[in-house]
């Protein structure tokens, strides 16, 4: 049994959306024995002091060891089964075996009531219902548990799907009552290159997104079995080895061969460099894969057309490929070969140490598509194959005239956010970079990066990952944990939060993947937008532009008061932006379109395509005029005080009784301005210059 003599001295909850992970810092737990059942334990005892139910039931998901100790996941279960984005994960450190071991810090949620809900799709309504969302697609698996919406519990399916053509993997959450679709995201992580938009004789290079020795003579081991692999327009695959050892001396000895769908020399080079990445990962961290250590790697690969010719994929990902469940490495041959750049296989790689330990991916929930999770799983990835080469710049070779991204440069919150995975991961990045740049010991860095890592949970914020690291860099290095303070607080990381401020002058860009990406007839923004409204405005615009080349499809949802919740075909809101009208007005006066002055109106940007796209919105507001100036304003104060003015008696009009005095010697001219008109005149003007600023 766990020790309970230190409980939990302090919880420090930091919340980053109504859906979004909490973190636990200030956590002292004693614990001895298997750190599985010895957390399972500990929690259950306190289950209530991480805003557990009383009597809740959960389980040891997955232990992940560490050096120096090791990160626990829990699952909460009811009935049916697990709750799907319902867990904790804890970071241990300290001793092993029977040895005494601390929690240090947690991450997650397992809070919940149940919804009550009259009956439920069985399988066959659940293949039938996919077969709606994604035409053509395989249901790999359909698994009952429940999903988490806000503060509840509605029962769901877990259903994992696969498209041959167009290629796709995803994972969608149906509502078991309803059928509606609560959470859909893709499961292939893919990476950037660059194409032409649609082609170079009516457009012009973008960067897009595109879909990733135990046996003798073979480039099988203990860590990478690599082959050359091609899909048929049906999408089974081939795969064979084009590299075999030399007869004579068991050598590899091959020569670089491109543009090529059976070069050899891919298949050696990528084996040496996922075995390497692969056994670095295992030495510093103590990285170990469930089960088997060895990973599926498939280079040079290309693809059947529907018209029957081999094209490649200019790309590289981490995914499920081959269906049988677990993740594979994935390196595309096009107009430059993926695999050639050894930046690249480490990217990928650190996807699949995510996949295996925190699982940071993207969801749809209460405040629309989060991607947050996402970008934090991109910006490790670079981090780690950065750390590994010593390097900030990453895919020189695969990015062609310049690297795909560089560690180095500006990048903060909220300026610095647009809903892209890969361009928000550059804040996190380029933070943590800065640090390690800076820090005296940077395996000390690389071990308390990757601690953060993996122990935080699948929909942790930026604020949580900045809470983690702080934490686990207070107890390996004070020093360090100073250093990365200072960074992440000049770069603003507390703000990194799904609701960005929006004042009038602020153009601010964003990204909206399409329904290619994520089934659902309405794909929400990954942001929402906080517009605060003064009570003397008149009228408020919101501007909502497309930036990309395809037809019109952006809208937006808008909603008084309180961020818009969306929930599919039940969001909720007040008004809407229509795809396709580009702004939308709010005035005191319009009984469809009616401003609230003094109240906070939130914007969700909308896509209705298919394409993701990008978009720029802004605003203005409209203020009351203020009232002319009175009749007898009196004039500003000079220097020297009041300047009295002269009557048309020649009376001083401060003082009947002291003596006139003028200002010059000389008399005025009666075409001239008298001294008497100045208050009139002083007046205007000030009131010109409020006005002036009022307007601006």
């Amino acid at each position: 049994m766990p020790s309970t003599r230190c409980l939990l001295i302090a919880v420090c909850f930091l919340v980053a959306s109504p859906a979004s992970a909490r973190t636990w810092t200030e956590l002292d737990g004693k614990i001895a024995g298997p750190a599985g059942s010895a957390v399972l334990a500990f929690v259950q005892a306190h289950a209530e002091s991480f805003g557990a139910p009383k009597g809740v039931t959960l389980k040891v998901r997955r232990v992940v060891p560490l050096r120096g100790g090791a990160m626990v996941r829990l699952e909460r279960t009811l009935g049916r089964g697990p709750v799907f984005n319902g867990g904790l994960s804890l970071l241990v450190l300290g001793g092993s075996g029977r040895a005494e071991q601390t929690i240090v810090a947690a991450s997650g949620r397992l809070d919940g009531t149940l919804a009550k809900v009259d009956g439920s799709l069985d399988p066959a309504a659940v293949s039938k219902r996919v077969a709606q969302l994604v035409p053509q697609g395989k249901v790999l698996d359909a698994l009952p548990g429940y999903w988490r919406r806000g503060d509840t519990l509605r029962p769901a399916w877990s259903v994992q799907v696969r498209r041959a053509r167009p290629r796709g993997a995803w994972r969608v959450i149906l509502d078991a009552a309803t059928a509606e679709v609560l959470s859909a995201a893709s499961t292939l992580v893919p990476i950037f290159g660059k194409a032409y938009a649609p082609n170079p004789a009516v457009g012009s290079v973008k960067k897009v997104e595109i879909l990733g020795l135990t046996d003798p003579g073979a480039l099988s081991g203990e860590m990478a079995d690599v082959q050359s692999c091609s899909a048929s327009s049906s999408g089974t695959l081939t795969c064979q080895r084009y590299a075999t050892a030399d007869p004579a001396s068991g050598d590899y000895l091959y020569d670089p061969d491109e543009p090529s769908f059976t070069d050899p020399f891919s298949e050696v080079h990528t084996y040496y460099h996922v075995d390497a990445f692969h056994r670095w990962m295992k030495d510093s961290f103590g990285f170990a894969r469930q089960g088997a250590q060895q990973i599926k790697v498939m280079v040079n690969f290309n693809f059947e057309s529907s018209s029957g010719n081999t094209q490649g994929l200019y790309n590289a990902f981490f995914g499920d490929i081959d269906d049988d469940g677990k993740g594979d490495l994935v390196f595309g041959q096009g107009k430059r070969d993926f695999a050639y750049d050894a930046d690249v296989i480490y990217h990928e790689f650190t996807h699949s140490v995510v996949d295996e330990t925190s699982d940071l991916s993207a969801a749809i929930d209460d405040l629309g598509f989060n991607v947050m999770p996402l970008s934090l799983n991109e910006a490790f990835a670079d981090l780690f194959s950065s750390a590994f080469t010593g390097d900030p710049k990453v895919g020189e070779y695969a990015g062609g005239k310049n690297p795909i991204r560089t560690l180095t440069g500006p990048a903060s919150c909220p300026d610095s956010l647009t809903g892209e995975s890969h361009s928000d991961g550059l804040i996190w990045g380029r933070a943590c970079w800065s640090v390690r740049e800076k820090a005296q010991d940077k395996p000390t860095f690389d071990d308390v990066l990757y601690k953060t890592m993996v122990a935080l949970d699948p929909e942790a914020s930026f604020l949580d990952a900045q809470a983690m690291f702080l934490k686990v860099a207070g107890l390996a290095d004070p020093a360090l944990a100073s250093l990365a303070a200072s960074e992440f607080s000049s770069r603003s990381i507390s703000k990194c939060t799904r609701i960005i401020p929006l004042g009038e002058g602020d153009q601010r860009h964003g990204y909206l993947m399409g329904r290619d990406s994520i089934p659902l007839v309405v794909v929400p923004g990954p942001m929402q937008y906080e517009i605060v409204v003064p009570a003397e405005a008149t009228q408020l615009q919101v501007n909502l532009s497309q930036m990309s080349w395809s037809s019109a499809t952006v809208g937006a949802y808008l909603r008084k008061g309180s961020p818009v919740k969306f929930s599919g075909s039940k969001s909720t809101f007040d008004f809407v932006l229509s795809n396709g009208e580009y702004s939308i007005l709010l005035t005191r006066d319009d009984p469809k379109n009616r401003l609230e002055p003094g109240n906070t109106y939130y914007v969700l940007p909308l896509n209705v395509g298919n394409d993701a796209t990008m978009y720029q919105i802004s605003m203005a507001l409209t203020l009351e005029e203020p009232p002319p100036p009175p009749s007898d304003t009196m004039p500003p104060q000079m220097d020297a005080g009041v300047v009295p003015a002269l009557d048309s008696a020649g009376v001083n009009p401060v003082d009947p009784n002291a003596p006139m005095t003028r200002g010059c010697s000389c008399e005025i001219g009666q075409g001239s301005p008298g001294v008497a008109a100045l208050p009139s005149l002083l007046g205007i003007m000030l009131g010109l210059v409020l006005l002036y600023r009022r307007r601006r």
